[in-house]
C-alpha cells in the first residue's frame, strides 16, 4: 500500500495581492522506498527565476545547479542549491547572452575533467557556445562551431562523455534539416582548438534532438526520428564502437512519441518512450538488440518521460494525460500503479522534465504554469550512501596528485577566533561544499567545525557540533566515506581511544551531522587517526578501519550492516607497526579489484612550529593492506609542498589534513591552517592539491 507523508520543514510563502500563505513541503514515499521532497518553487523564492524553456540542472562540487535562460532579459542565467529547498538568487553566466534571448536553445551541462561545461545556442552569432566553471569562476563563452564548416539556424546541442572525450552533437532545427552532426573534443585535449575541429557527419537525417548514452562497453547510442516521421513514427538508431567506426543506420523496431530518453545502467542500455499514449521501458545489453517493452497501462501521458537512477532502480518521472501539470512517477519496468508526487504544493509542470541523477541522489527542475508560465520549479529523492567509492587505479590517483598546493581562503563568520595553540584543529576533510575540521577543546568535548568552501556569494552555515566520545576531548583524524564520517578521538590523561561517526546525509545551512549510535571504545589504544573504507559486495558488504598511535596500527572488520545500523560492531583482525613517519591523518581506499591501500599523510619534519618544519614538505605514503596474511607493505612515497601568506599560518600535514575521493578515478588532499589566521580573523587558509586529469580510464 502506498503511503503519502507529510513531514514538517522550512516553509515557502505565496498567495495573491494581500495574502501570504504559509505553504508546508509534502514528502512522499513510494512502495520502493524513495522519499521525494516537497516542490521548491524558485520563482516564489526569487521573482526573477524566470524563462520559457526548460531549465538544466546538474550537480557539481557538492552544489546543485539549475540553468535557464532568463525571461525578458538577453542573459543565461543560473541559482544554486546546497540542499535543495532553499536556492540563491539568479546569476547571470559571464559573458552568456544573445540579442534575441527567446530564440537560444535551453542549454545542456556536463562535468567534465572537473569542471562543469555548459553549452548553448547563440543565434546573433548562429553558433553553439560554451562556457566553463572551476567552481569560483566562469571562463568567457567560446565558439565550438567557428571552424566545423556548418551553417547553423537553432541547433539543440546534446552533450555526452565518451572514453575517447567529449561528444557534442547537434541538429539543425531550420527549415532545411541537415544531417545530424557532432563535434568532439578529445580527452587528452582542454581547449576546442585543439578538437577534431570539422563536424562528423552520421549520414543521416533527423527531426528530432536525439537521445544519446554510452553503452557499458563505451559504445555510443544513438536514438533519433528520421526526418520526415512525425510523432509516434518509428525511430531509428545507430552505435559507433568506442567513438570510431559508425554502424549503419537501424530500425529501433518500436513506434515512439514524443522525444524518447536513454540511460546506462548495470551493464544494459535502456530507452524509456511512449507507446500508443503509455509509457514503456525497453533494454539492451549492447544498445543493439532490444528486448520487448515493458508497458505500463497505467501510466498514459502525451509528453516525453524522463528517467534516472536512485540506488540501483529506474525511476521514470512523467506528466499526467488528464493532468498534464501533474506529476507521476514508478520505479523499475513493470506496471505498477504510479504514484503522483504533485497532489499537494501543486506543480502545474509545462514542458519537459529535467533530471540529473549522481551520487548525491536525484533531482529533477522543470518550467510550471505559474507566473504566466514562466516559473521554476525543482524537486529531489536523496539517498544516504554509506560505502566507499571503489578507485580504478591507486597508485595512478595518487601519482596525479599535484606537488604544490593551491592557496585559498574561507570565511569563517560567525565561528570565533581562539588562537589559542591548544585548541587547534587536527584533521580535514571534505564533504560536498563543506570543509570539515575536527578541533581539540581542552575545556569538555572535542568539536567539529564546519565552513562552507560556496564562497563569499553562498557563504552561510558555518557552525560547530560536539564529538561527544567516552569522556574524551582530543579528536584526531578523519575520513568521509559516502555520507558518513568517521573520527578518532583521544583524551590528553588517557590511554584509551575512540572512532565515532556522523550521518551527514541531511547536512545543510541549518541541518547539523548527526552522531550515529554506532561507536568504537578502544581500551588501552590512544586513537591517533582513523581510515575507513570497505570489502565485499552486496549484502557481504561490511567496513575495515585502520586506527593509528604511537607507531602501531589497529586493522578492524565490521559485520555486514552500515554504519546507521545500531547493530552495526566491528573486531580486531590484526595489530602491526609501521615504520617512522607514522600518519598525522590517514586514509583506507579500496580498488576495483577489492584490494585494500592506505594512504598516510606525514609531517616530514620535527615537530615544531618553526618555518624550517613547512620547508620540508609534508609526506604521502602508500601502503597496501594485506588481509589475508594480515600485514601492512609499503609501496612507495612522494612529497608535497604547501603555500603560505602569512608568517603566522601553519599549513601543514600535522594539523589540518585530509585525503578526499572525487570520483572512481580522482583523489585530492587538502591542507589548512592549524586554526584562523592571526593577522586574519575573519578568514581560514589552506591549501587544495586537486588534479586536473581523469585518471586512465580517460586516456
Amino acid at each position: 500500500m502506498r503511503a503519502k507523508i507529510g513531514i514538517r520543514a522550512e516553509l515557502l510563502w505565496e498567495g495573491g495581492a494581500g495574502a501570504m500563505v504559509a505553504v508546508e513541503p509534502v514528502v512522499h514515499r513510494s512502495d520502493s522506498g524513495i522519499v521525494w521532497s516537497g516542490m521548491r518553487d524558485l520563482t516564489l523564492q526569487h521573482y526573477d527565476a524566470l524563462t520559457e524553456h526548460a531549465p538544466t540542472v546538474i550537480q557539481f562540487k557538492g552544489l546543485s545547479y539549475i540553468f535557464f535562460l532568463m525571461k525578458g532579459r538577453n542573459s543565461l542565467a543560473f541559482c544554486v542549491s546546497s540542499s535543495g529547498a532553499t536556492w540563491s538568487a539568479p546569476q547571470e553566466v559571464r559573458g552568456a547572452n544573445s540579442a534575441v534571448a527567446e530564440s537560444i536553445s535551453a542549454p545542456e551541462a556536463i562535468v567534465y575533467q572537473g569542471k562543469l561545461h555548459l553549452f548553448y545556442f547563440d543565434p546573433s552569432v548562429s553558433a553553439i557556445m560554451t562556457c566553463v566553471h572551476d567552481g569560483s569562476t566562469w571562463s568567457a563563452p567560446k565558439n565550438i562551431t567557428e571552424h566545423a564548416g556548418v551553417s547553423l539556424r537553432h541547433a539543440q546541442p546534446v552533450v555526452v562523455q565518451h572514453f575517447k572525450g567529449l561528444y557534442v552533437f547537434f541538429l539543425d532545427d531550420g527549415e532545411e534539416l541537415g544531417a545530424l552532426q557532432y563535434l568532439r573534443l578529445q580527452a587528452r585535449f582542454t581547449n576546442w582548438d585543439d578538437a577534431d575541429g570539422l563536424a562528423y557527419v552520421l549520414n543521416v537525417n533527423a527531426s528530432m534532438r536525439p537521445a544519446i548514452c554510452v553503452a557499458e562497453d563505451d559504445a555510443i547510442v544513438v536514438l533519433f526520428r528520421p526526418a520526415g516521421e512525425g510523432v509516434e513514427k518509428k525511430i531509428d538508431l545507430t552505435i559507433a564502437e568506442r567513438g570510431e567506426t559508425w554502424l549503419p543506420q537501424q530500425p529501433f523496431a518500436q513506434k515512439a512519441g514524443p522525444r524518447p530518453s536513454l540511460l546506462s545502467h548495470a551493464n544494459k542500455v535502456y530507452a524509456v518512450f511512449t507507446a500508443d499514449g503509455k509509457v514503456a521501458v525497453s533494454s539492451s545489453a549492447d544498445g543493439r538488440a532490444w528486448g520487448t517493452p515493458a508497458i505500463n497501462s497505467q501510466a498514459r501521458t502525451d509528453h516525453s518521460p524522463a528517467v534516472g537512477i536512485f540506488g540501483d532502480e529506474l525511476v521514470v518521472l512523467f506528466r499526467d494525460k488528464d493532468r498534464p501539470d501533474n506529476i507521476l512517477t514508478y520505479s523499475g519496468a513493470g506496471n505498477d500503479p504510479p504514484t503522483s508526487i504533485s497532489d499537494r504544493n501543486h506543480t502545474q509542470a509545462a514542458g519537459d522534465l529535467r533530471v540529473h541523477y549522481g551520487e548525491f541522489g536525484l533531482i529533477v527542475a522543470l518550467r510550471s504554469t505559474r507566473f504566466e508560465g514562466g516559473g521554476i520549479t525543482a524537486f529531489q529523492a536523496a539517498t544516504v550512501r554509506p560505502w566507499a567509492t571503489r578507485i580504478r587505479s591507486i597508485e595512478w590517483s595518487l601519482n596525479e596528485i599535484p606537488r604544490s598546493g593551491v592557496y585559498s581562503k574561507l570565511l569563517t563568520a560567525p565561528l570565533k577566533q581562539t588562537n589559542k595553540v591548544d585548541l587547534h584543529f587536527q584533521s580535514a576533510a571534505i564533504y560536498r561544499n563543506w570543509l570539515l575540521l575536527p578541533r581539540n577543546n581542552s575545556r569538555g568535548s572535542g568539536e567539529l567545525y564546519i565552513m562552507s568552501r560556496s564562497g563569499r556569494a553562498y557563504h552561510g552555515g558555518n557552525r560547530t557540533v560536539p564529538i561527544p566520545a567516552f569522556g574524551l576531548s582530543h579528536p584526531g583524524g578523519c575520513q568521509v566515506i559516502g555520507d558518513f564520517l568517521a573520527v578518532a578521538v583521544n583524551g590528553k590523561s588517557s590511554s584509551d581511544g575512540a572512532v565515532v561517526f556522523f550521518d551527514l546525509s541531511k547536512m545543510s545551512r541549518t541541518v547539523s551531522p548527526k552522531l550515529v549510535e554506532t561507536k568504537l571504545h578502544l581500551s588501552n589504544f590512544d586513537a591517533g587517526c582513523v581510515g575507513i573504507t570497505d570489502i565485499g559486495e552486496g549484502a557481504d558488504r561490511r567496513y575495515v578501519l585502520a586506527v593509528y598511535t604511537d607507531g602501531k596500527i589497529r586493522v578492524l572488520e565490521s559485520v555486514p550492516l552500515p554504519l546507521s545500523d545500531p547493530n552495526c560492531t566491528f573486531s580486531e583482525r590484526f595489530t602491526t607497526r609501521i615504520n617512522s613517519p607514522g600518519p598525522d591523518s590517514m586514509a583506507l581506499l579500496t580498488d576495483i579489484a577489492g584490494n585494500v591501500h592506505l594512504v598516510s599523510l606525514a609531517a616530514a619534519a620535527p615537530e615544531d612550529d618553526s618555518n624550517l618544519a613547512y620547508d620540508k614538505g609534508n609526506k604521502v605514503i602508500h601502503y597496501v593492506v594485506n588481509l589475508t596474511c594480515n600485514s601492512i607493505e609499503k609501496q612507495n612515497s612522494f612529497r608535497v609542498f604547501t603555500k603560505m601568506e602569512s608568517i603566522n599560518e601553519r599549513i601543514y600535514f600535522r594539523f589540518a589534513a585530509g585525503l578526499d575521493v572525487v570520483d572512481e578515478n580522482m583523489v585530492r588532499l587538502v591542507v589548512g591552517d592549524r586554526n584562523f589566521g592571526l593577522l586574519i580573523g575573519s578568514e581560514y587558509a589552506y591549501n587544495m592539491f586537486e588534479p586536473t586529469s581523469r585518471g586512465p580510464y580517460w586516456q
